[in-house]
């Protein structure tokens, strides 16, 4: 159980970076943490793990829904607010896509 609380914490912060306002939070920290995710859902069978372990545990956090939902709004407004930044466009379009 504690292994599944340090995973979700780490996630949880992940997704922080990647939506905080925060000037002290660089532009490319953010990015990092972006990849981070991005990563983290390239392995195999994570996805389904996530999903299965968090989403349907009633004493757990919805964090594959979490994490499609955090996916899906920056993406949108990367692709609304920031089309000269293709980079993080790219690797998020990955992430939803794989």
């Amino acid at each position: 159980m504690k292994v599944f609380l340090i995973f979700q914490m780490y996630v949880n912060k992940l997704m922080d970076i990647v939506t905080s306002d925060s000037p002290r939070i660089l532009y490319e920290q953010r990015e990092l943490a972006l990849e981070s995710i991005v990563q983290l859902l390239r392995i195999p069978g994570l996805v389904a793990e996530l999903y299965l372990n968090y989403d349907c545990d009633l004493y757990c956090s919805t964090l594959f829904e979490d994490l499609t939902k955090l996916l899906s709004k920056v993406s949108k407004v990367i692709y609304i607010l920031f089309s000269p930044a293709p980079q993080q466009h790219l690797i998020l379009m990955r992430a939803t896509t794989t």
